[in-house]
């Protein structure tokens, strides 16, 4: 059982004592002796105190007791737990290409048991969730992943498992542990992190180095060199010229149009020519109308790239820094460069309590029975009033 003011018992039983002792001192009607002056005093009942070491009056003395702690019981606020916490922890944690030993060590420091850890990095597992086996002696950690994280699977994950610790404890707060790659951060983060129905904290963990892999851009179809590059860890990134087929001896595919292209936060306004191109894979390049622009197929332990953005033979274009910045990253190896999401974006996710309007979508919880402070106050209205009816039959004030 817990108390909202548990000072208030304190008080109840401080005036409990008060009143034991006030019942040590007795009052008593003296022996009555005649006496020839007693004619000159004036006529009432003559009492005097004494010191007892037994309380006098003990059924009213039990009935004011009983008043003041039920008085002090109903302020203080009693609830009943049953077994339940304050708060318990939702972890998600990145077990991702983007994520070093630093992640498991800041779960293992801050979790506590009854705490639940989802792992996650294309998709969400969650640990086994059991007091000996945690987080805390490293028995559940995943082992090294080389896949592109996505940290909305986790935060979807971590909702599902909100519930059940909502059965046992009074506030479930959700702990996001990784470094935060932009890779890994889609449209749907932000708004599932917003539904969390309690307070949300990011730590932020050291990324893991971009791994240093080879980059061939050819104008044709891979051949099986190219194909066994791939499979060797090289990106091989297929970029026909504007002005042939994938060949690049046939004659013009398309006149080049002022079109735009983007990958990433960079844009590339001018004319360009759509190449045509079967796109499979993640696509890492759009045009202006969401068609894809470029695509990356993983092959073995590298990855085939298709580009189909075709460059005019005349101009600057190749020379401006847009499209340098367009080229580094389509010239990038497999996977892009692992760049970190800005601070502004990070500190979005984290917040004390759900957002005004946002609508969890969850039935309420039903809470333990509490004791009624009504309850509690009508039994104390009820001790004194018999008090009063016991101290009228006594037949005086006691």
């Amino acid at each position: 059982m817990k108390f909202a003011l548990p000072w208030a018992l304190g008080i109840a039983g401080a005036a409990s004592i008060v009143a034991v002792l006030l019942h040590l001192i007795a009052t008593h009607r003296p022996q009555a002796v005649v006496l020839p002056t007693a004619r000159f005093v004036p006529e009432g009942a003559a009492r005097a105190a004494s010191r007892t070491t037994r309380p006098t009056d003990r059924r009213l003395l039990a009935l004011r007791v009983l008043a003041l702690l039920l008085l002090g019981a109903a302020i203080a606020g009693p609830r009943l737990t049953n077994g339940r916490t304050a708060l318990v922890r939702v972890f998600v944690a990145d077990a991702s290409r983007a994520a070093q030993s630093d992640v498991r060590d800041s779960v293992r420091a801050l979790w506590r048991a009854g705490d639940a850890v989802v792992w996650f990095d294309s998709s969400a597992r969650a640990a086994a969730d059991s007091a000996d086996r945690g987080p805390r002696n490293g028995a559940d950690a995943p082992a090294p992943t080389d896949v592109r994280g996505r940290l909305s699977a986790g935060i979807i994950s971590a909702h599902q498992h909100r519930r059940a610790r909502l059965a046992r404890a009074d506030s479930v707060e959700l702990v996001i542990v990784s470094p935060f790659l932009r890779e890994e951060m889609d449209a749907a983060v932000a708004p599932l992190a917003a539904r969390w129905a309690g307070r949300v904290r990011v730590v932020r963990s050291q990324p893991s180095p971009s791994p240093q892999r080879a980059v061939r851009t050819i104008g044709s179809e891979p051949n099986a060199n190219d194909s066994a590059a791939a499979r060797s860890g090289t990106t091989v990134v297929v970029w026909p010229n504007a002005g042939g087929s994938a060949g690049g001896s046939a004659g013009p595919v398309a006149p080049a149009l002022a079109d735009a292209v983007w990958a990433r936060d960079v844009t590339v306004v001018a004319p360009l020519v759509r190449l045509p191109a079967a796109h499979a894979g993640a696509i890492v390049a759009r045009w202006r109308d969401g068609m894809p622009a470029a695509s990356e197929t993983p092959l073995g332990a590298g990855c085939l790239r298709r580009v189909s953005i075709g460059v005019p033979p005349t101009g600057d274009l190749p020379l401006q820094p847009s499209f340098i910045a367009l080229q580094k990253i389509l010239e990038s190896p497999c996977g892009g460069h692992r760049e970190v999401a800005s601070d502004s974006t990070v500190h979005v996710l984290a917040h004390p309590w759900p957002a005004r309007g946002v609508s969890t979508d969850e039935a309420p919880v039903p809470r333990p029975p509490v004791a009624s402070t009504l309850t509690l106050f009508a039994l104390a209205l009820a001790a004194l009033l018999l008090e009063q009816v016991m101290r009228a039959r006594a037949g005086g004030v006691r």
